[in-house]
């Protein structure tokens, strides 16, 4: 009895475990669709050119890279997050300054 307990309770964390990390890389996809229209639109009417998209495209690279990184381990811990999080403002705004420029 105390094995089926155990191993229903171990089952229970994994799984809860798993769902926050999913959160939070939901979190992240959203972000990054919404940037992928932000720079597809930019390129569509011109604001970004090539160079231009080839930083951003660098950028988000970069992100995707620290990203897989910080998932090596099986957690992303918060002091990773932030620094996504922080890449991620970071390209926001190169998208923005691209598209005005």
């Amino acid at each position: 009895m105390k094995k089926i307990i155990f191993l229903f309770a171990f089952a229970f964390m994994g799984i809860s475990f798993q769902t926050s990390a999913q959160s939070v890389l939901a979190k992240n996809t959203k972000r990054q669709i919404v940037q992928k229209k932000k720079i597809r639109a930019g390129v569509r009417d011109g604001s970004i050119n090539k160079r231009e998209l080839r930083q951003l495209k660098r950028q988000k690279a970069q992100i995707n890279n620290t990203r897989r990184i910080a998932r090596a381990d099986g957690v992303i811990a918060p002091q990773e997050r932030r620094i996504i999080k922080k890449q991620n403002k970071r390209l926001n705004r190169s998208i923005v300054r691209a598209r005005r420029s």
